[in-house]
């Protein structure tokens, strides 16, 4: 009885060890917002890259936790208007990566535009990654969106889903990862309740270069024209690694654990203590 009990709770710690980031996957960069008020703190690894908040649409709202807090860049478009986030230079621990991931969570508040940009380190055409707009359906507010990786050689590729995005008072999930070794350049999207899902292509880029631009969130260094997108933005991540699907899944489920993980802790609950109930009734 007690070797089938260890079989139960081996199987049930196999299943959940399935659903973590790997302790190899340094978190460098990571914004969870959830400061009452001043700079967003980045509680990745060292040194930190925290950043400032200008514009008089920024602020703080509640999370996609509905707990935590969430960024927001303004649910208005005036022309004039530019919220965002800035670190004070550039991000060297961003830089010359053969290998990384980007995640975070979106919330569309207003008219999305072509060109927004949810966040970058580029100037210009230099080196560096940013996610922008690439299109938007302006019947639903659908959007595509799509991440640029430049090498500073001259080389620049860029990758969406493919999907227009429905982000209308809806959180959804976005990430993209980046592997230098073969290429690989993969978007990911999902949202509360859907697993990620992805599409892939291969590049010739082996790194995303060194650059000198300041990390933004809601625009790019040196455009003066408003590219702030009207949305609630989480859970900002860069690691140092490719994650693959099922390890970008924990990280969304981070911020909303899906059903199905208590259902299945409930069963294998239940039946540990069908088995102590059987071991007890065994020794009457």
């Amino acid at each position: 009885m007690k070797n089938l009990q260890l079989i139960f709770m081996g199987a049930f710690l196999a299943v959940f060890s399935c659903f973590t980031v790997p302790a190899s996957a340094e978190l460098i960069l990571h914004y969870t917002f959830d400061e009452v008020s001043g700079d967003a703190l980045d509680t990745g690894a060292s040194p930190a890259a925290n950043s400032a908040l200008y514009g008089p649409g920024i602020g703080r709202v509640t999370g996609v936790s509905g707990t935590g807090k969430a960024l927001t860049l303004g649910t208005g478009r005036p022309a004039s208007e530019s919220n965002y986030t800035s670190t004070s230079g550039s991000v060297d621990k961003i830089n010359n990566l053969s290998a990384f991931s980007v995640s975070f969570w979106l919330n569309a508040q207003g008219p999305i535009t072509a060109y927004d940009c949810v966040f970058s380190s580029i100037i210009g055409s230099q080196a560096g990654i940013k996610a922008y707009v690439t299109s938007v359906n302006t019947q639903n507010n659908s959007f595509i969106l799509a991440i640029t990786v430049n090498d500073g050689n001259g080389n620049t590729v860029s990758k969406s889903a493919g999907v227009s995005i429905d982000a209308d008072n809806k959180w959804v999930f976005f990430a993209y990862t980046f592997e230098g070794t073969n290429g690989n350049l993969t978007a990911y999207y999902g949202d509360e309740t859907n697993a990620v899902t992805g599409s892939s292509m291969t590049t010739t880029l082996t790194t995303n270069g060194t650059s000198a631009a300041k990390l933004m969130i809601g625009k790019i260094e040196n455009i003066t024209d408003s590219r702030t997108p009207p949305v609630f933005v989480d859970d900002f991540r860069i690691y140092n690694t490719v994650l693959s699907s099922a390890e970008l899944d924990a990280v969304r489920l981070e911020a909303v654990p899906e059903p199905v993980s208590a259902t299945v802790l409930l069963f294998w609950g239940g039946i540990v203590f069908c088995l102590q109930r059987r071991k007890v009734y065994n020794y009457k």
